[in-house]
């Protein structure tokens, strides 16, 4: 199989727990539909990606100095909903460039904004996270894994 293309394998039926040939989209024993997984694939990317977007999209909820500014407020939503996208592309096995691109775009709203509100903290005491350290986190994840998506 060439490098550039996912290795899939099936699971051990989640419902009766037989095991089944290669390539069968259904259990031989009760004939449910199986569940491919990405082998050796995308596990820490799908997670920062879901780590980062319920970060951004969790601030839009409770976060004050978010919800007072349409800027913060915008970065922080599309952001959010771009991770949530590229996680769920990602774990079903559909990445490809658009994943990329909005995962690189998510990266790029997420430590815009982050970064922003951590030079707003240092003003206002007990402000202060940096969480932009997720998003650097995730660039880089998505760099090291960028040939194989």
């Amino acid at each position: 199989m060439s490098e550039g293309k996912k290795k899939m394998e099936l699971v051990i039926c989640h419902k009766c727990g037989a095991r089944n040939p290669e390539g069968a989209k259904f259990c031989n024993n009760c004939g449910v539909r199986l569940q491919l997984t990405v082998r050796g694939g995308f596990e820490g990317l799908i997670y920062l990606h879901v780590v980062a977007a319920l970060y951004v999209l969790l601030s839009v909820v409770f976060n004050a100095l978010v919800q007072a500014s349409p800027l913060f407020l915008g970065l922080y939503v599309v952001a959010g909903v771009l991770g949530i996208c590229v996680a769920y592309a990602l774990s079903s096995g559909k990445a490809g460039g658009w994943v990329k691109f909005a995962s690189l775009i998510m990266i790029i709203l997420g430590l815009i904004g982050t970064i922003l509100m951590f030079l707003i903290g240092l003003e206002i005491k007990g402000v202060i996270g940096p969480a932009w350290i997720l998003f650097l986190v995730t660039a880089w994840k998505l760099w090291k894994d960028r040939r194989s998506l």
